[in-house]
């Protein structure tokens, strides 16, 4: 069988009555339109629907998955992204850090953990977090706003040697402000110090 030649497939493209119909709608300015609603620029290639999806089920699903992601990233990071706040302008806390507060907190706080507790270099590392850990909780409690918090604690056996810690930071005389106390029993000492910058 012969195959046609390419100049009879074009003619006969030419003299096929879809095209000119299609010529007459682009003429006219009628073109069918989509069922979709359009894309905004930026926003990727359209998603087609599949055979015997209506355009409500697309955008139900459309609204499932995207709740689904943010759940996903939900767990992946634990916490959602702080929502953005408007500045406030204002360069002084309404409330300071009070040191003598904070001061009395670590006190008490450092005595009812470890005024029967022995020094073991294994529960020290776990004990020094759990301690670093509810001073800060219990600072925040205070209601300090605007105040980072930076809380360290140092633990070590006492064997009758000598031991400086110092510690050295920038910051505004006029409103930051540090709070430390160390406690000793018979086996260890404890230095817990709660260190508050203002953060305009």
């Amino acid at each position: 069988m012969r195959r046609p030649s390419q100049e009879a497939v074009v003619a006969e493209a030419r003299n096929s009555p879809h095209l000119s119909n299609l010529q007459a709608d682009i003429s006219s300015g009628d073109r069918r339109r989509s069922i979709l609603p359009p894309i905004a620029p930026g926003q990727g290639p359209r998603q087609s629907l599949r055979p015997g999806m209506t355009l409500a089920m697309a955008a139900k699903k459309a609204k499932a998955m995207t709740a689904k992601n943010v759940e996903l990233e939900r767990e992946k990071s634990g916490f959602l992204p702080p929502s953005k706040l408007e500045p406030t302008y204002r360069m002084e806390p309404k409330k300071t850090f009070n040191a003598p507060q904070v001061c009395a907190l670590l006190k008490q706080t450092l005595e009812n953990h470890l005024e029967d507790f022995t020094y073991n270099a294994k529960f020290t590392s776990t004990m020094t977090k759990v301690l670093s850990d509810e001073i800060k909780e219990r600072t925040k409690a205070l209601n300090i706003e605007r105040y980072k918090l930076v809380v360290c604690v140092v633990m070590g056996e006492r064997k009758e040697q000598g031991v400086m810690i110092s510690s050295r930071a920038a910051w505004d005389a006029r409103l930051d402000s540090y709070a430390t106390y160390t406690f000793q029993n018979t086996s260890l000492f404890c230095t817990a110090s709660v260190y508050g910058v203002y953060a305009e």
